[in-house]
C-alpha cells in the first residue's frame, strides 16, 4: 500500500487495490480501495480523498467460481472416457488426455481442426452436427472415427449443446470405445450362421438338459420346429432306456469332458427311432 501511494503522490495520479481492513471486531474484509490526490492551485498535492467499497462476498464468489473451475477442469483432462468441445463451426475446441490417447493424434494435431476430419463417415458427423444444432441431445450414436495410424475405432456418442442465451457456444461429446465390442459381435454373428446353415443337427442345452437353441437341420432331423423345442426338455428326444445314460452324459460335460461321436438312439416327433452318432462339449 505504500509503495503504491507513494507512485501515486509521485505521479499526481489517483490509483486503486484490493486490499484488507480489519473491522472493529477483529475479523478483515476485502475491500476495493480508491484514491485521489487534492491539488492546491500550483499543482501540488495537498490532500487525499479515499473511498472503500466492501468487496469480500465478491471475492469468496470469485474464489469459488475460481474452484470450481480447477475442478471442472480436472474432471475434464482426467476423466477415463474421451471428451471434447466442438464450436458452431465444427471446430474442436478442447479435448481430453483420454480422447487424444483413444485416436494416437498430439493436441495440436486435434484442437483447432474441424470434427468432420476425423469421422470416417461424412454423412454421419453432417448428421450429428446438424441435430445438437437444432437442440437434439444424442444418446449412443454409432460413428466411427479415423486415428493417426488409419486404423478406425467403432465408438457410441453421447453429446448436447450448451446454449447460452439462446446462441450455441460448444457441444459436449462423450466418445466410447466399442470396437471390441463390435468385433465380438460380429464373431458371434458368424458363428450363428455357420451354426444355422449346418447340415448337422446343432442343439444347445443347459447341464439340466434345457434346450437354449435348436437350428434348421435339428428340425430336418427330428421334425420339431424351434418354437417346439426352445425351453424344453432334451429328453423329450430320448428314450426312455436311456435316460440314465442321457444324464451321465450331462455329467461328463458339466466336468469340462468332450464326447466324440458317441452312437446312441433319439426318438422323432413322428415317433420312429433314429440312431445318430452323437458329439457334445461345454459352452
Amino acid at each position: 500500500v505504500r509503495s503504491r501511494w507513494s507512485q501515486a503522490g509521485e505521479r499526481c495520479e489517483q490509483f486503486e487495490m484490493e486490499l484488507r481492513y480489519r473491522r472493529h471486531d477483529g475479523q478483515f474484509r476485502w475491500m476495493l480501495a480508491r484514491v485521489v490526490p487534492l491539488l492546491d492551485m500550483t499543482g501540488q498535492i495537498e490532500g487525499w480523498v479515499g473511498t472503500s467499497v466492501d468487496i469480500d462476498e465478491l471475492k469468496k464468489a470469485q474464489d469459488t467460481l475460481r474452484r470450481r473451475e480447477q475442478e471442472l477442469s480436472e474432471f475434464f483432462e482426467n476423466a477415463p472416457v474421451a471428451i471434447h468441445w466442438v464450436g458452431a463451426d465444427g471446430t474442436i475446441l478442447r479435448v481430453n488426455q483420454a480422447e487424444l490417447d483413444l485416436l494416437g493424434y498430439r493436441r495440436d494435431e486435434y484442437v483447432g481442426h474441424t470434427i468432420v476430419d476425423f469421422h470416417e463417415d461424412r454423412a454421419v458427423i453432417e448428421d450429428i452436427l446438424r441435430r445438437l444444432t437444432a437442440g437434439e441431445v444424442l444418446h449412443d450414436y454409432p460413428a466411427r472415427l479415423r486415428c493417426k495410424n488409419g486404423s478406425i475405432k467403432e465408438v457410441l456418442i453421447d453429446s448436447s449443446v450448451y446454449f447460452q442465451n439462446g446462441e450455441f457456444i460448444h457441444t459436449r461429446c462423450f466418445t466410447r470405445d466399442v470396437t471390441a465390442q463390435r468385433e465380438a459381435e460380429q464373431a458371434i454373428h458368424r458363428l450363428a450362421a455357420i451354426v444355422a446353415s449346418s447340415a448337422d443337427a446343432i442343439i444347445g442345452k443347459t447341464l439340466d438338459g434345457e434346450i437354449t437353441s435348436w437350428n434348421a437341420a435339428a428340425e430336418q432331423v427330428f421334425g420339431y420346429t424351434a418354437e417346439e423345442m426352445v425351453g424344453g426338455s432334451i429328453f423329450r428326444l430320448v428314450p426312455e432306456e436311456l435316460h440314465e445314460a442321457e444324464r451321465t452324459l450331462l455329467d461328463r460335460i458339466r466336468k469340462g469332458e468332450h464326447v466324440a461321436f458317441s452312437e446312441t438312439e433319439r426318438i422323432r416327433k413322428d415317433g420312429r427311432r433314429i440312431y445318430i452318432a452323437l458329439s457334445a462339449s461345454r459352452i
